[in-house]
């Protein structure tokens, strides 16, 4: 079976406007491509480029002119711009792949698919008439014009050292006329009848093509995940996109699930929601962009069938979002119940501005006076859906470590009229180093939903009495429904909490 390589191909004449050294390229063994090959293309490189200029034959043979010379093909990667790099990152390289055909008339480009083995859609050209300078300096071949946009490509290796050669013969014989706007390049081909078309055309005008519309592709792409991307025939691509948005949504949706039934929570998670939606829309209509216009041909009856599902995404992704905004707060923490004591020794205040402690805290609920003076403070923490009993109590636990409190006890030994746990540490405060202990004991709620904390911080030598007042206490615990507190007459003279252990 023979290879492509076997077929005879069109010579290079790199040396067709005089020899490129003193002596000139010498033949040393049988070329394929052109005298003296083996000192810039050797073994698999050679048999590349030889697959790759007989891929790209059937597009030259109609598009060369007639007496035109091919002085050179080098496989090359077009400069991505900057966000063209940001939108497509290390794949960049992949997508921007190119066959440079240096001829005695013009430069013409062809993109090559992902795997550089074939020619993709987009064929363009660059007449040397219409430029006024064409240099390599370290990787780079850059192309100014007469009029019009800069080209550089970035070339290497055996390209490079035959390029080093050939481009300052090529300036040479640069003569470059003036040029109307209708003559600006790069000149754009049809991939079907090669005629000169607009930039980025919507179709041909000689044979009348139509071409994939970038249009339409960003309409997919908001309309659902990946689809501008499938539509525009990366299906890879398309897969990667849809699960990058499918992750940014559902983290959107537990957020918003779990966020407070407050109508400022939910505001705030929607708000980041669209913002993270806006970015992925963004990138997504960018790439598809980036990848569309390059004169894919396209079928009229496939494109009216991507029309039709522009709707049919739109509708599915606003369904989508209209659950995540009909869930919002379903899964979150919600307070249910308040604790109340009714005791003898024991008067309690909901009034924030009556608190002496902790008045600006809003997980604060409730304080108690004790007849002998002890003030406990109670807390309230609803827990979410993600959380639960025991990740409240190591979170807890690891809030303790940075406070660095000596830890006296830690148990579940509570009254038997409530569940929970108790932690007692000690700590040293004032300029006397006073000797103190922080009492605190936490109840789960009715449903173990919620955990109510009750502290109290008293001397060392106190602890043990106001722990067995904190028990009587709890022997008279009832569970009542949670009520709304006026927090608007906080005093601002209020000791804050930071002043004071806290349980969290």
């Amino acid at each position: 079976m023979q290879t492509q390589t076997s077929v005879d191909l069109r010579k290079f004449e790199p040396e067709y406007h005089g020899p490129l050294e003193e002596r000139g390229f010498q033949e040393t063994t049988p070329s394929q491509l052109f005298a003296g090959e083996e000192r810039f293309l050797k073994g698999a490189a050679l048999r590349k480029r030889c697959d790759l200029w007989q891929a790209a034959a059937p597009i030259l043979d109609r598009l060369l002119e007639s007496g035109e010379h091919v002085l050179y093909a080098a496989q090359a990667v077009q400069k991505p711009s900057v966000f063209q790099a940001l939108s497509l990152g290390r794949l960049a390289y992949m997508y921007h792949q190119v066959l440079l055909v240096f001829t005695d008339r013009r430069i013409i480009e062809i993109l090559l698919n992902q795997k550089a083995k074939a020619p993709d859609t987009r064929i363009r050209s660059f007449p040397l008439s219409r430029v006024s300078k064409l240099s390599l300096r370290f990787l780079s071949v850059t192309l100014v014009p007469v009029e019009g946009k800069k080209g550089t490509w970035t070339v290497s290796g055996g390209d490079r050292k035959l390029l080093k050669l050939l481009l300052p013969r090529i300036q040479e014989h640069l003569h470059p006329e003036s040029a109307s706007p209708e003559e600006m390049i790069p000149k754009w081909h049809c991939p079907n009848c090669l005629a000169v078309s607009t930039p980025n055309p919507k179709n041909c005008e000689a044979c009348g093509t139509l071409f994939r519309s970038s249009r339409l592709a960003s309409v997919l792409s908001l309309a659902f995940p990946g689809a501008g991307l499938l539509y525009g025939g990366h299906p890879v691509l398309a897969t990667f996109d849809f699960l990058g948005e499918l992750v940014v949504f559902g983290f959107i949706a537990v957020m918003l699930a779990t966020a407070g039934t407050d109508t400022a929570s939910v505001l705030g998670f929607a708000g980041m929601g669209a913002f993270a939606l806006f970015l992925t829309k963004f990138e997504s209509i960018h790439l598809g962009h980036i990848l569309v216009s390059r004169s894919r041909p396209e079928d009229p009856a496939r494109r009216a069938r991507w029309k039709r599902f522009t709707g049919v995404g739109g509708a599915l992704s606003v369904v989508a979002i209209a659950g995540a905004l009909a869930l919002s707060g379903t899964l979150g923490a919600v307070q249910k119940n308040d604790l109340h004591f009714e005791h003898a020794q024991w008067q309690g205040s909901r009034d924030p501005s009556e608190w002496l402690f902790f008045a600006e805290d809003p997980t604060l609920r409730s304080q108690w006076t004790h007849e002998d003076g002890w003030l406990v403070s109670i807390f309230a923490y609803p827990l979410n859906s993600l959380q639960t009993l025991e990740s409240f109590k190591e979170e807890f636990l690891q809030e303790m470590d940075r406070q660095n409190l000596t830890n006296v006890v830690e148990d579940e030994a509570l009254p038997s009229t409530v569940k929970g746990f108790r932690h007692l540490g000690d700590l040293l405060m004032g300029e006397d180093d006073v000797k103190l202990t922080a009492i605190y004991y936490f109840v789960y709620g009715p449903d173990e939903s919620e955990i109510h904390q009750l502290l109290t911080v008293v001397e060392a030598q106190e602890a043990d009495a106001v722990e067995s007042d904190l028990r009587d206490l709890l022997a008279e615990v009832q569970w009542i429904p949670a009520a709304e507190l006026d927090r608007t007459m906080v005093s601002r003279e209020a000791t804050p909490a930071s002043e004071v252990p806290a349980g969290r």
